[in-house]
């Protein structure tokens, strides 16, 4: 007995140091205005000082050193993305706007034909195809791995592009001003998509989990969703941490990351004069969300989540604050310990799931959901078999719930019968 109590402790213990956000800054040696996280490459991670110029680490951010300026770099850049082995940044320049480097850092090359005397926000890509897209000059499109930029604009009335995300089949972006346009020939002519939204057209993110696309305007604090690739939207409900039933309080989306099966979503709140962000993660597409927030300054400037290896990263634009680092991996502590408690049998399924409930935990009731996260089954008590001859093929998710109200999650496939 002694040794299980021992052993839970333990196993406590690691659980929330692992919890805990770290400042992690060694090495910068000027933080007096702050830093922001601009991406990783293959094996490093790039982050900016605004008072010091570009530092990188390889280390997890025990360590960081500086690296060689940019060419052209007269403010610090904005974004960082790695493809086709090389690490691009975004900036903010008279001249080329885009750079790159192959040795993380070391010398760097500018874009040919990449945009001039504007912002390059972000970047994406599909196969074969590298897209920066700018608060000015649109969209530009690079097909030999970023050596050589064309503009990719035909058909876009609006130039002010926000954000900009891809699915399997097209790219989609939202405009400050112009609301959603979407490519279905990699770039080469692009069509307005705003059908069903009747709010602004002034886009701050367009963004995808589950089986949705999602298009946010800040102004009016709206979300909309499509299930089609955005040929058509409708109004989405927010995520319970994103609604405020308090008068005059209001909670909005500040920035979105993915990173495999981990979405991150920070919100911020305001109430008054007081606003504080927060971070949530969600690792079964949106079903069910976990505040990580935990021990990070309440600051409101907050940006530039990005994972790297087994770590999720934050940065601070405030003063002696700079970039916390915290497992990826550990996110939540009632749903870790019991995760294997129950397993699931078969996976994939056709026609029935075996719940194995190895454990002596008395379950509550099991629901399950279908990938748009609308309920298909719920029973009570302790089940042990479910038969699922109605399913469609495709993804589920399903929830477990125990007595004293923790729960778990699983995700299977039915393969249809």
């Amino acid at each position: 007995m002694k040794r299980f109590y021992l052993s839970t402790f333990s196993l406590l213990l690691s659980f929330l140091c692992l919890a805990q956000w770290q400042q992690v800054n060694n090495g910068i040696t000027n933080l007096a205005t702050g830093a922001r996280l601009i991406g990783t490459s293959n094996t490093h991670l790039f982050a900016v000082s605004f008072a010091d110029g570009v530092y990188k680490t390889s280390d997890n951010g025990q360590n960081w050193t500086p690296v060689t300026t940019p060419v052209g770099f007269t403010s610090p850049p904005k974004c960082g993305f790695f493809y086709d082995g090389k690490y691009f940044v975004g900036l903010d320049n008279s001249t080329n706007c885009i750079s790159y480097t192959s040795d993380n850092g070391d010398n760097w090359t500018s874009g040919s034909g990449s945009p001039a005397s504007t912002v390059v926000r972000g970047f994406a890509s599909t196969i074969g195809n590298l897209f920066a897209y700018t608060s000015t000059k649109g969209v530009f499109k690079s097909s030999d791995g970023g050596v050589t930029w064309i503009e990719a604009n035909t058909g876009l009335s609006n130039l002010k592009i926000a954000s900009m995300t891809s699915t399997n089949v097209k790219l989609i972006v939202a405009t400050e001003g112009a609301g959603v346009f979407i490519s279905s020939d990699n770039g080469a002519t692009w069509v307005q998509s705003n059908s069903g939204i009747t709010g602004s057209l002034t886009g701050t993110l367009v963004f995808s989990y589950g089986s949705n696309l999602y298009y946010y305007t800040m102004v009016g604090n709206q979300l909309y969703l499509s299930s089609n690739d955005g040929s058509f939207w409708v109004s989405g409900a927010k995520p319970d941490f994103l609604q405020s039933s308090v008068v005059g309080q209001t909670k909005t989306i500040k920035e979105v990351y993915r990173k495999g099966s981990n979405f991150y979503m920070m919100a911020r709140t305001q109430y008054g004069i007081s606003i504080t962000d927060s971070v949530f993660i969600t690792d079964d597409e949106g079903m069910t969300w976990k505040n990580i927030t935990e021990n990070l300054p309440s600051d409101v400037l907050g940006s530039g989540i990005t994972e790297m290896g087994s770590n999720v990263f934050i940065a601070y634009g405030s003063a002696n604050t700079g970039i916390y680092r915290r497992s990826a991996s550990s996110t939540g502590l009632k749903e870790s310990l019991k995760d294997n408690l129950i397993s699931i049998f078969p996976n994939p399924f056709s026609g029935q799931i075996e719940l194995r409930n190895s454990s002596k935990e008395n379950v509550s009731q099991v629901s399950i959901y279908d990938s748009k996260g609308r309920l298909v089954l719920s029973e009570k008590g302790r089940v042990e078999v479910i038969y699922t001859s109605n399913f469609d093929k495709g993804i589920y998710f399903i929830e477990i719930e125990f007595l004293d109200g923790s729960k778990m999650y699983k995700k299977v496939l039915c393969s249809g019968l």
